[in-house]
């Protein structure tokens, strides 16, 4: 396999990365082999015996937070105007029967002469002979 190519598709930019990789890999292992970090052994931290906490006096009290609270209501604004006259609502339900009404007077023995639809009376005159 051929590394250098004198085609003009050709590039060579993967045996450069590679080659590169080989190097970062090296590092690190050499950071991590050669260089390795100090250990500290946890029997050290055992020589400390006493612990000193130190609190701070309260010589004055806490932060005081006033809640603001509402003050006097306003003078009353003025009213717009009127808005538009809003869609008529739908029909109501039926309403239920009314009760009976009370009987009205006996009617006479002898009703009088009244006017019926044919233009006569009760008598057979027409209304235009009264």
């Amino acid at each position: 396999m051929r590394i250098y190519s004198t085609e003009p598709g050709d590039s060579v930019w993967a045996p450069l990365a590679a080659g590169l990789v080989v190097v970062v890999v090296g590092l690190l292992l050499g950071y991590f082999f050669w260089y390795a970090p100090n250990q500290v052994s946890a029997t050290s931290r055992q020589s400390v015996t006493h612990v000193t906490v130190n609190t701070p006096a309260q010589s004055s009290p806490g932060t005081t937070v006033v809640v603001p609270s509402p003050g006097p209501a306003g003078p009353t604004g003025s009213s717009g105007p009127a808005g538009p006259a809003g869609a008529s609502g739908s029909p109501g339900a039926t309403g239920a029967a009314g009760d009976q009404g009370s009987p009205g007077p006996a009617s006479p023995a002898n009703p009088p002469a009244t006017p019926t639809d044919n233009g006569t009376t009760a008598g057979g005159q027409t209304d235009s002979g009264k």
